[in-house]
């Protein structure tokens, strides 16, 4: 799997779907997940930094997976009004 960052073209046109989406039936939010697995990028770090905090939660949560949750899929909640969650 390739982990380069997305052409801003992609993300603008990705983004702009998710948006028409979330207003075409009136949620304010999206719940995505995130594989962390070969992750080059500090997804888990960058999460508390987000202003409003993002709600996430690790899939491998009271599993025997769980020490490795930070190699394993989060399940994050990002809102359409925050301009950090953009």
């Amino acid at each position: 799997m390739d982990n380069t960052v997305l052409p801003q073209a992609l993300a603008d046109q990705w983004q702009a779907q998710v948006q028409y989406l979330q207003n075409s039936v009136g949620v304010p939010h999206i719940d995505a997940i995130i594989d962390l697995s070969g992750d080059t990028l500090p997804c888990l770090a960058t999460l508390p930094a987000l202003s409003p905090q993002a709600q996430w939660s690790s899939l491998f949560a009271g599993l025997p997976e769980s020490a490795l949750q930070d190699q394993g899929p989060v399940l994050v909640r990002l809102h359409n009004n925050a301009w950090q969650h953009q």
